[in-house]
């Protein structure tokens, strides 16, 4: 998703790069045209999720489970997702 969105900014010839929360992204690569927000981007006092919400217009979450390679057969909860992805979505959850 994060690669799909950065490439249809880049290509649609925006100014400014897709941003997104480097500790939150847990799994895939990094698209080149994608620019990571770190803690040490947020001015001292302020929390990443104020400086998020002070600074962008959109926020996007990806809630989905990219089955690819992972042999999980039917996946009808969450629960049925590997840990570490369980436990991904969860960083996510509790970042708001």
């Amino acid at each position: 998703m994060l690669a799909l969105a950065a490439r249809c900014v880049a290509e649609l010839g925006f100014a400014n790069a897709v941003d997104y929360v480097a500790e939150l992204l847990s799994a895939g690569t990094v698209p080149a045209d994608a620019r990571p927000i770190t803690p040490g981007d947020v001015p001292d006092g302020n929390s990443l999720h104020d400086f998020l919400l002070t600074n962008y217009d959109l926020l996007i979450f990806d809630f989905g489970l990219d089955q690819t390679g992972l042999n999980l057969g039917q996946v009808d909860r969450v629960t049925d997702w590997p840990r570490d992805l369980r436990y991904s979505l969860g960083a996510v959850a509790a970042f708001w």
